[in-house]
C-alpha cells in the first residue's frame, strides 16, 4: 500500500492525541522525515491553532478581511442601535413636589402602542446582536 499525504492527515488527530499505536506513531514519523510540511501541520495541531490555509490568495485574504470589518462595524451598529431602543422603552418621566420624588412613571406607558414598538424593535435588534456574535465566532 502506498502512504500518501491524506493517509497521514487522517492519522494526525490520532498521533496528536497520543492515541495510535506504536507502528502508526513509526509511519507517522517516517512519513514527517521525508515530508516537513506534514511535521509543521503536525506541530500546529498540537499547539490548537488551525494551520494557514494554503488555498487563499492575497487577494483572497484581503477581501475576506474587508467583509469581516464590514460585519463587525454593521454588528457595533447593531449594538449601539439595540442599546437606544432599549433605553428609550427604560426612560421614566419623574414627578416632583417642593424638590422631593412623587412619582416615576415609563415615558411612554401612556402610548402604547409605542411602547409595544420599542419593545418589538429593541427586542428584534438584540437578537440580531447575538445571532450575529454567534455568526462571527
Amino acid at each position: 500500500m502506498r502512504i500518501t499525504k491524506d493517509v497521514i492527515a487522517d492519522l494526525i488527530p490520532l498521533y496528536v492525541a497520543d492515541e495510535a499505536s506504536a507502528d502508526t506513531r513509526i509511519l507517522v514519523d517516517e512519513f514527517c522525515a521525508a515530508h516537513p510540511e506534514m511535521r509543521e501541520i503536525i506541530d500546529v495541531s498540537r499547539s490548537g491553532m488551525l494551520p494557514p490555509s494554503p488555498s487563499l490568495t492575497a487577494d483572497d485574504q484581503v477581501r475576506t478581511l474587508r467583509r469581516v470589518r464590514l460585519f463587525v462595524a454593521a454588528q457595533r451598529w447593531v449594538f449601539g442601535l439595540a442599546s437606544f431602543f432599549t433605553a428609550m422603552v427604560l426612560t421614566t418621566e419623574l414627578s416632583f413636589e417642593n424638590g422631593h420624588l412623587v412619582g416615576a412613571r415609563l415615558l411612554f406607558s401612556q402610548s402604547p402602542l409605542a411602547l409595544g414598538g420599542l419593545l418589538l424593535l429593541a427586542a428584534t435588534l438584540w437578537i440580531v446582536y447575538f445571532r450575529s456574535k454567534h455568526r462571527l465566532r
